[in-house]
């Protein structure tokens, strides 16, 4: 939980007491941006809100500003519908007084994302119409005021969605009968409790009073004291239950060294908590530093229940379970999504899934099934045996070398089959009878040629269905004779491929080449080389080289004093900020991807400009931090650009579906800018402009790559900024 680290008493008292002198903060001066139906403000609180604004965000709001009735109630705000207040500071401490909500008479969605939230006892009067509450991150916001004021009877009585993640103080909250009890008084269905504090969670009163509760989240829950619960009664109507990364007590198994079970049967019919949920999420269960190694001492364990489970989605998402011998035997299966991706696991009991016959999504990715294929290949081959049902089958990331013929024979209703970045040489496997195959992910494989009989199962699945092949980052080959087969089969296949431009080969001299109709002309004049040469011909061929090697060396010498001239002479008009030559680049991205920006791009791109440019201005322009004050943004968009040699888009599927972003773009393809697409991630080509994805398609780009919650870049940024300096030389 965040603690009040560095805020004194005194401090604290106060800002409690500066805020009730503070009215409100002038919308002069500050900066509001609207965007459709949405206005975000900045260090201020509107006076009025522009016809046709339904979300406004305040973000972040005015240090120690009280939300008094008279705020909310100039012209607009009655047609506000979604009101969020931000504020990230520890040392800032918002009031809301009495009836605040009064002007917004129509306001459906309220977040308050503050430290420390001091509420009126009567904030809430006449708040009829909220349906959704988030305090998310408001650490400050106490047991007694959240039961007291907001939960207050007759406060919020249409309330449907309650969002107190990562809130509360050190002491937490009592999730107890009274907590339970003001829950039900309203019709929430979506209750949040996430990565919070609680000293004290009542089961058996949660079963009493969740008649209305229909997803409850409980993620990251810390328990100070106690679980007050029985679990061998369902919690009424809640469907879905999030469990993840609770840590239990139940943790501390996760470190026994070695413990032994083998040979039994265990009845479950007194744990059905969960059994009316028709969706579990348990995902990081046992957070260890490796897999849970211990569970191969569990061997031939069987559970039985005759209670009627509902569940219909199960995730098990990294929960590091490395080796599951584990049955499961059930009256009337009825689940149908289950996940057990990102858990090392190294062997999973076929009859595990005897008892998911209805089972349409299996995820297996992230684990090691590899050595399950080795070691126990005769129970990996049977692992879909009992999924006749199974639609979309994810096996990436398994390390897999080979799969059995038969390993899909049960599964002729497969639509979606995923197995990138494994280790597949060839395509062994039967699917000649996967009518419904609509998506085949083969890509990031260790493929370097096709041979007849993968070539065969391919082809066989091609005539059933309309199927989309994906072969991108294999290590197809283009070097042997014995390639061409390969290659000719993928150039006539090349419409049912995905992404069928970026079908490399590698050629003899190890360069990555694509497939075309030239690649297999290249294969055949190497299967057409005499074996033997003449020494003149040698000879002759050596002095051709030794011709061409030094006209190229000639070329490329006269290319590099010409890049070198124009290279200075850029860099001359940079340093004098000559106009047109102010700003090397003008950066447009989304606001949803600015934390993205600010961090991996900005610096490191400044950073190196800098450097090769030998200026310590900065040489980027950022659009809303160069625009003036009072002028149209197009006319500031128009200004900017003028002042920046080249434009760099860092595109997105946010960036897509901005207007703003899009409109920027045109204005820059108008003037003819020269410009560079940073993609993050995979792009969405759907949602792209034909303009947009017309440059995408044309011109190399930026890659951005998601390592965990950091992104890396997929080339250099000496080589990102070397492009940039070239386009913006021939300028001149």
């Amino acid at each position: 939980m965040v603690q009040a680290k560095g805020i004194s008493v005194l401090q604290f008292g106060l800002i409690i007491l500066l805020s009730g002198f503070v009215e409100r903060a002038s919308a002069k001066g500050h900066v509001c941006t609207t965007i459709v139906k949405r206005m975000e403000c900045t260090y201020c609180v509107p006076e009025y809100v522009p016809e046709g604004v339904e979300e406004v965000i305040l973000n972040p709001f005015p240090l120690n500003v009280t939300v008094s009735r008279t705020l909310f109630g100039g012209k607009g705000w009655m047609n506000v519908s979604s009101l969020s207040i931000v504020s990230e500071s520890a040392v800032t401490a918002v009031r809301f007084e009495e009836n605040f909500l009064e002007g917004l008479l129509n306001l459906r969605e309220l977040h308050i994302h503050v430290l420390t939230i001091i509420f009126h006892p009567n904030a809430f009067n006449g708040s009829n119409n909220v349906i959704l509450l988030d305090v998310t991150n408001s650490t400050r916001l106490f047991d007694d005021e959240l039961k007291s004021q907001v939960l207050a009877s007759g406060n919020l009585p249409n309330l449907k969605e309650l969002i107190l993640t990562r809130s509360g103080y050190e002491a937490g909250y009592d999730l107890d009968e009274t907590f339970w009890r003001k829950i039900e008084d309203r019709p929430i269905s979506y209750l949040d409790l996430s990565y919070i504090r609680a000293s004290l969670f009542n089961f058996t009163a949660l079963k009493t009073h969740c008649r209305r509760l229909h997803t409850l989240n409980i993620r990251g829950i810390y328990v100070e004291v106690s679980i007050d619960s029985t679990f061998d009664k369902p919690c009424c109507n809640i469907q879905v239950f999030d469990l993840s990364a609770i840590p239990l007590p139940m943790n501390m198994f996760c470190y026994i060294p070695q413990f032994s079970i083998q040979n039994h049967s265990f009845s479950i019919d007194k744990v059905n908590l969960f059994s009316s949920a028709k969706e579990i999420i348990v995902n990081n269960i046992c957070p260890m530093a490796g897999p849970m190694h211990y569970m191969r001492n569990v061997r031939n364990i069987s559970f039985t229940s005759r209670v009627q489970w509902h569940l219909q989605t199960l995730s098990l998402i990294g929960g590091r379970l490395a080796y599951l011998d584990v049955e499961i035997e059930c009256s009337q299966p009825m689940l149908k999504s289950l996940s057990l991706a990102e858990n090392s696991m190294e062997y999973l009991n076929p009859k595990l899934l005897n008892c998911t016959s209805t089972l349409e999504h299996l995820d297996l990715s992230g684990n090691r099934f590899d050595l399950m294929s080795t070691r126990n290949a005769s129970h990996f081959e049977k692992l879909l045996k009992s999924l006749p049902s199974l639609q979309n089958t994810n096996l990436a990331r398994n390390r897999l070398t080979h799969l059995p013929s038969s390993f899909f024979a049960n599964n002729s209703g497969l639509q979606t089959l995923d197995l990138s970045g494994n280790a597949l040489e060839q395509v062994h496997f039967e699917m000649s009878h996967l009518e419904r195959l609509t998506t085949l992910n083969l890509s990031n494989n260790a493929i370097s040629c096709l041979d007849e009989d993968s070539i065969n199962h391919l082809a066989s699945v091609i005539n059933l269905a309309k199927v989309r092949i994906d072969m991108r980052g294999n290590p197809l080959a283009c070097m042997r004779c014995e390639d061409l087969a390969s290659i000719e089969w993928l150039i006539k296949m090349k419409p049912y491929l995905s992404n069928q431009h970026d079908v490399t080969c590698i050629s003899e001299d190890k360069n990555v080449i694509f497939i075309d109709w030239q690649t297999s002309d290249f294969v055949k004049d190497i299967c057409n080389r005499p074996t033997r040469i003449i020494i003149w011909t040698t000879v002759g061929c050596i002095s051709l080289m030794l011709i061409v090697t030094l006209l190229m060396m000639f070329r490329r010498r006269v290319l590099s004093k010409r890049k070198k001239y124009r290279r200075r002479h850029l860099i001359n008009k940079i340093t004098n900020e000559q106009p047109g030559f102010e700003f090397v680049a003008f950066l447009s991205y989304s606001s949803a991807d600015h934390d993205t920006v600010e961090r991996y791009v900005i610096p490191p791109l400044e950073k190196t400009l800098q450097l090769m440019v030998g200026v310590e201005r900065s040489l980027l322009c950022l659009g809303d931090y160069q625009y003036r004050a009072g002028f149209s943004i197009h006319d500031e968009n128009v200004r900017c650009l003028n002042r920046s040699c080249i434009v760099i888009f860092v595109v997105s599927d946010s960036f897509c579906r901005s207007n703003y972003c899009q409109h920027e773009f045109i204005q820059a393809n108008e003037m003819g800018k020269p410009v560079i697409l940073m993609i993050k991630e995979a792009c969405d080509e759907e949602l792209m402009t034909p303009l947009l994805k017309e440059v995408f398609q044309k011109n190399t780009r930026v890659v951005w790559l998601s390592d965990g919650d950091n992104f890396t870049l997929k080339n250099t940024w000496e080589h990102v900024c070397d492009s940039i300096l070239t386009l913006a030389s021939s300028l001149d």
